[in-house]
């Protein structure tokens, strides 16, 4: 397994350690220009089929995801201004902020937890790191999750 810094496509597992010899492992998206549309889809589709196999996964409203991304397209519309490829230390605070919101968010209700888990969003809110290419790489992938949670029979409240 490489590293975590390294960028790839697609999905892999890293190590989680908790307590005393006890390793869980995650699922780790990143993603890029070239596969955030893809793997948005992949969510959607793998949420979709735990629920017809009969598996816990609530689902999560198409108002509930809108919000969600409405909440990064706060940051977003001040990134996509920026002339440097570095995001100043107000955007980082912000974006360390909407881990927060995602974290409560997702346990106040139980299909946004499986989304922000099965997507790795608060995995790839941590890897940002201060880089505006990958805050607009991640604001696409919202998108195209709301896009596809609608296309794919989304439901409203």
């Amino acid at each position: 397994m490489r590293n975590n810094e390294q960028g790839f496509s697609g999905a892999r597992r890293q190590n989680d350690f908790r307590g005393q010899g006890q390793v869980e492992r995650k699922l780790v998206r990143e993603v890029n220009d070239q596969n955030y549309v893809e793997e948005a889809e992949k969510v959607i589709l793998e949420m979709k089929q735990q629920r017809r196999d009969g598996k816990n996964n609530p689902e999560i409203t198409t108002s509930k995801l809108r919000n969600l991304l409405s909440m990064t397209a706060d940051i977003y519309n001040i990134v996509i201004h920026q002339n440097s490829d570095t995001l100043p230390e107000e955007i980082k605070a912000r974006i360390e902020y909407l881990r927060v919101r995602f974290y409560y968010e997702a346990g106040r209700e139980e299909g946004v937890k499986q989304l922000v888990e099965k997507a790795g969003l608060v995995e790839m809110l941590k890897n940002i790191k201060g880089s505006r290419k990958k805050y607009i790489s991640f604001n696409r992938y919202m998108e195209a999750l709301v896009a596809f949670h609608r296309f794919h029979g989304g439901k409203d409240i």
